[in-house]
């Protein structure tokens, strides 16, 4: 049976964090359940982050070159040797009951294999609990941008953890194959909790677990629609069960509009552009994905407000 009260190693992929990463440190130092472990995986960063955090005593991975999110956090899981596995964005400030209330509330079962924290933005509100996928692909943050006195007291279920502060078992994870690295960022969480779904894995939200979320930070500011354009749509043909033209289109129309709207419209049909030659690929790896599915029996949209 699962626990997320068993021990944890939190994995905090890092590039270029420096004005970041120290908050992040200072918050897990601050728990009032610390981790067992604690491993900085950094990206190749030249701006001294990796340094500073290994001269304050904070075990370091060194990757050789930037390789993205999912290579960073799969580079934490095969250093992993407790039963859970914490992924912190550098960008995110757990408050100091976070692993706690995790242990404290977080559901235990056969079949729980995440359990999520509310992403609080730096406002006060709330930014995710919990990240869920539309029919057409495109993902969606579940409560965001509501008070967080509108959150349940109870945990409830969801598709996936908000990603920049997910607890996770590790023994999963690595049956799951970990993180598609391809992806180099975003989505890449989304596939893997759809994939654990698909398998018959579950995952809570727990309201009382909260972390303080720079939304981008991570990423060094405004979010790179290229990437994101190319994520949704390898994601949607990789791992959404609801997979098909008409929604392939909706998610194209509706990320258009958006990008256009923050003016980086170019950069999304670039990063369309970009998804297209790997796209057979990715059938592929959706045969894959599709023959190891034991459960299908859901309908993709975001959870019924719980409370």
């Amino acid at each position: 049976m699962s626990s997320p009260a068993e021990p944890v190693t939190v994995v905090i992929p890092n590039w270029n964090g420096r004005d970041r990463l120290p908050g992040t440190l200072a918050a897990l130092r601050a728990q009032t359940r610390p981790p067992e472990r604690v491993l900085v995986v950094d990206n190749g960063s030249t701006d001294g982050s990796a340094d500073d955090a290994a001269a304050a005593g904070v075990e370091v991975v060194r990757l050789d070159r930037n390789a993205g999110y999912g290579a960073a956090a799969n580079a934490g899981l095969r250093c992993c040797a407790t039963p859970n596995l914490a992924v912190l964005n550098s960008d995110a400030r757990p408050e100091p009951t976070w692993l706690e209330q995790l242990a404290a509330d977080g559901p235990t079962g056969a079949h729980q294999w995440a359990w999520g924290s509310v992403l609080v933005s730096p406002l006060g509100a709330v930014e995710s609990a919990g990240d869920f996928v539309r029919w057409s692909g495109l993902s969606g943050k579940h409560l965001g941008g509501r008070p967080l006195e509108d959150l349940p007291d109870a945990p409830f279920p969801v598709l996936a953890p908000p990603g920049a502060a997910p607890l996770l078992r590790a023994d999963v994870v690595r049956d799951l194959g970990g993180w598609f690295e391809p992806y180099f960022l975003y989505y890449e969480d989304l596939d893997l909790a759809l994939r654990a779904r698909l398998r018959g894995w579950r995952c809570h939200v727990v309201p009382r677990a909260r972390v303080v979320h720079d939304l981008a930070g991570s990423s060094g500011g405004a979010p790179p629609w290229d990437l994101i354009a190319r994520s949704s749509t390898w994601c949607a043909v990789r791992a959404n069960p609801a997979l098909s033209l008409r929604g392939l289109a909706r998610l194209h129309i509706d990320e258009r509009r958006v990008a256009r709207y923050h003016g980086r419209g170019w950069r999304w049909a670039w990063g369309k552009a970009r998804a297209l030659p790997a796209l057979p690929q990715r059938m592929l790896e959706r045969r894959a994905i599709m023959a190891g599915a034991t459960d299908r029996a859901w309908v993709p949209g975001p959870p019924d407000s719980p409370g």
